[in-house]
This record gives structure tokens, sequence and C-alpha cells, in this order.
């Protein structure tokens, strides 16, 4: 039975983020890279718009699959991102010139792998500040520490 990336992080079952082992994150890492990759090589390719840690499944061989995948291409105008009248945890994921341009791409994939990433090896999740100290999110804090 396959879970999301997002309720194994957050602990939801029978594994926790303190007991899933570092090569269990890099086989969710490379699996997830891989399944991401296949969709760009598609022809025509496929953008994903959305991922992050809730449309990756992992089954309890940590075998990873990429869960819909161009789901908004069927929403709508495939490379416009929709209006939106709150940011919301989700738009953490998107790339900054889709939040500001409104328009997707591989490399806004790309950049949301990055905060997958991110979720997958601190094992927080990206709309929550690292530290109590601070009122950014992780991608911010991230972004801070990095300057």
């Amino acid at each position: 039975m396959s879970r999301t990336l997002a309720a194994i992080l957050g602990g939801a079952g029978q594994v926790s983020p303190q007991k899933l082992e570092f090569k269990h994150r890099l086989s969710i890492a490379l699996g997830a890279a891989t399944g991401l990759a296949h969709l760009h090589s598609l022809s025509p390719r496929l953008i994903h718009k959305d991922f992050k840690t809730v449309n990756v499944l992992v089954d309890e061989n940590f075998i990873v699959k990429v869960a819909d995948a161009g789901l908004r291409n069927f929403l709508g105008r495939s490379d416009i991102a929709g209006p939106s009248s709150q940011e919301t945890a989700d738009e953490i994921f998107l790339a900054p010139e889709v939040r500001e341009f409104r328009r997707f791409s591989e490399k806004s994939d790309v950049y949301s792998f990055g905060v997958f990433l991110l979720e997958l090896v601190s094992g927080r999740e990206a709309s929550e500040s690292p530290t109590s100290d601070y009122s950014q999110n992780l991608v911010e804090w991230v972004c801070i520490q990095l300057y």
C-alpha cells in the first residue's frame, strides 16, 4: 500500500521522520527525480505543475510513484497558473517566476523538486519555520542562510 511522502514525513503510519533512514530518503529522492525526468522526456513534454510531497507516493519497499502529473493541464490553459487570492502552503512549492508571471516550465518543476528535497532532508513541512525564532517558512529561512 502506498502513502504520500507528506504522510510519512508527518509521522502518519508506522514510519516516523526519525526512523526514515538516509538510504531511504536518498532512494525516495532518486525515485522522484527519475519520475519527474521521465515526464520531461515525453514527447510532447509534460510539465507536472504541482510537484510536492503530497503528490509523491511511496510504498513499503520505498518504491516511488509521482502522482497527479499534469493534472493542471486539464483544468485550463496548460502554461498559466490560475489566480490566487491567498498564499497557501502549496504556493511555497511554486517558483518565483510562476508566482509573478503565472507561467509554468520544466524549470518551475525543478524549483518545486528543490523544495521537495528540503522537506525530505529536514523532515519538516516547507510552510513551517526551522526555528522558533523566525517567522519565515523553510524556503525563506534557507535563502537567508545562503546569502
